[in-house]
């Protein structure tokens, strides 16, 4: 059922033509209202279970709700990872790849009608939460787009008020906000809700656009999938799973293969201005057989992260992004062992484009000098640029392209996952910039938003100013007026502009690959950006005649990476790079 369009508009103007009957409405009878709304006391006090699913980014979400002490959330990733929280009565347990140990229980006492609240939650359902002992409070009115809307204070006990914002046609909720103080950081919480339908008599908001602000910020799209009011439900869902069951739960989070956490020292990444350790994390995945045949050498594959992540972030096996499980499952499926290196280019500014820069360091060294000597001093590798490949996603898919132009003396076989960063920018967004300008400490970029962080970054990369601190810059737009000089130089860092000098490099390699999601859509001054980027490289390669597979697959730019590094990267430097029965 939606509730839009002229009826409410009439309504609308019919309330006002009244005289403010809105206003005369009490607490009471605006709860009253609300319930009808949803449909009906009757019919909301006799819930007893609720089942609900949701999307939400790359993520899948479950809840589970029965009366009077069952309660279940489960999370589950793009790569198959599940975060499960369960409570029966005042026994909890959660289980948590990314904490050690993964299961944990717990017991806790808590307050009568908690579940019946968190029923009402769920539904908006405010003469709900005041049942359970919510203090409720009528604020007053205020204009929420085109509608006027109640705001109602709700504070159940020991927990974080909530105002809702009740619209005063058709008594719904459409939007809800709050406060929430965790230690030092306040974050402001808005919940926008449309898309309304009848569900088991039960009106229900299927959309909901979720906004944070203040020390955390970002927005994200919640879609319900299915909703379920008072259908069979099991007890056996809340209670505590057996050693079977958390077995069957880890599958795929243990590696067969050995994972190291090392630290190595980058003599080019030594004095950057910005402050950066050049001692950096590096992971190593070791393939099963390492350790089992001692006098056996592998080839090396460099991965590159992207921005924003870490080598923890594409190599821990519980992680979305993760490329070790893919890769033993490709082992499984016949790809020769080879070793993976994902060094930790998370910098100052969120990340280091892999460049070199006065301000974050010379990372082009480190990668390709400093860390290839490391790996070949200190594991069983095959030292030869036969046997070494570069890949990455992202801003590690840029850097894939940028390394290979520079040094085929190095790597022979180059696989770039959803390259970003690819077109010259030769019109840069005065606003974002502007943002960027009004950066003043540390603090602030790790508040900022994704695109002002990756401008600031590409700043730092490709337009250092060693006399200019605190952060050592320039932008491309200073004070609204575009800077021709710095646009020139972000420009020249471009691989579609930096490719048709390095042909003669490319020619070098033994194979060349790269690959975009159809979905992969970056929009920016009208334009498609990233996929249209990845095409033009293609075409580009092409006219000049240098080898090479590009690809473009269902996806976008995330939700693929474990099934492309299982099914493309890693049988593509199986097939490649030159293994030890071939020297």
């Amino acid at each position: 059922m939606y509730i839009r369009g002229s009826l409410r508009t009439g309504l609308l103007i019919l309330l006002f033509s009244f005289g403010a009957l809105a206003q005369e409405l009490t607490l009471d009878q605006i709860l009253k209202k609300n319930d009808e709304a949803l449909g009906g006391a009757e019919v909301l006090q006799s819930m007893q279970t609720m089942q609900r699913t949701a999307k939400m980014a790359t993520i899948q979400t479950a809840l589970y709700l029965k009366r009077p002490g069952g309660w279940r959330s489960e999370i589950t990733t793009v790569g198959g990872m599940r975060l499960i929280s369960a409570r029966q009565d005042r026994n909890s347990w959660m289980f948590n790849p990314l904490q050690t140990p993964a299961f944990q229980t717990r017991e806790r006492n808590m307050p009568d009608g908690w579940v019946e609240s968190a029923m009402a939650s769920q539904i908006q359902w405010l003469a709900g939460l005041k049942a359970t002992g919510a203090a409720v409070e009528l604020l007053g009115k205020e204009q929420v787009k085109d509608a006027l809307a109640y705001l109602i204070k709700v504070t159940p006990k020991d927990d974080v008020s909530t105002t809702y914002y009740v619209d005063a046609v058709t008594f719904l909720t459409v939007k809800a906000r709050s406060r929430i103080q965790e230690g030092a950081r306040s974050i402001d919480s808005e919940s926008n809700y449309g898309d309304f339908r009848k569900v088991d008599g039960i009106t229900v908001a299927h959309s909901i656009e979720n906004k944070m602000s203040g020390d955390v910020t970002g927005t994200s799209q919640e879609s319900v999938e299915k909703i379920s009011v008072n259908a069979p439900m099991d007890d056996s869902l809340f209670k505590a799973p057996t050693e079977e069951m958390i077995a069957e739960m880890s599958r795929g989070i243990t590696l067969k293969g050995r994972l190291e956490n090392i630290s190595v020292h980058g003599e080019a990444l030594v004095g950057n201005l910005i402050g950066d350790s050049p001692d950096r994390p590096v992971a190593v995945y070791l393939p099963p057989s390492y350790d089992k045949e001692p006098n056996r050498r592998y080839p090396v594959v460099y991965f590159l992260h992207g921005f924003g992540g870490t080598n923890e972030t594409y190599t821990r096996p519980a992680l979305p992004s993760s490329i070790t499980v893919p890769a033993e499952k490709a082992f499984a499926a016949g790809a020769r062992e080879m070793i993976l290196v994902v060094p930790n280019a998370f910098t100052t500014f969120i990340g280091s484009m892999y460049s070199n820069s006065v301000t974050t360091g010379d990372w082009e060294t480190f990668i390709a000098k400093d860390l290839v000597a490391y790996i070949d001093s200190h594991y069983r590798t095959i030292p030869e640029r036969a046997s070494r490949g570069l890949a990455g996603h992202s801003m590690g898919g840029y850097g894939t392209f940028r390394l290979a132009m520079k040094h085929p003396e190095v790597f022979s076989s180059m696989y770039s996952m959803s390259p970003c960063c690819m077109p010259p920018t030769m019109n840069p967004q005065a606003q974002l910039m502007a943002l960027v300008a009004a950066i003043k400490d540390r603090k602030d970029i790790e508040k900022a938003d994704f695109p002002v962080q990756a401008m600031m970054a590409s700043a730092a990369a490709w337009s250092p100013n060693p006399k200019k601190p605190p952060f050592y810059l320039d932008l491309p737009i200073e004070n609204g007026k575009p800077q021709p000089e710095i646009i020139a130089k972000w420009a020249a860092n471009a691989p579609l502009a930096m490719v048709h000098q390095y042909i003669p490099n490319l020619r070098k390699y033994r194979a060349i690959s790269f690959d975009i999601g159809d979905k992969d859509i970056t929009v920016a001054q009208g334009e498609d950006v990233m996929l249209q980027a990845s095409k033009d490289m293609d075409r580009i390669l092409r006219d000049y005649g240098v080898e090479h597979t590009f690809e473009i697959y269902e996806g976008d730019h995330t939700n693929r990476i474990p099934l492309r590094v299982e099914i493309r990267l890693i049988p593509f430097f199986s097939q490649n790079l030159v293994f030890p029965a071939e020297r």
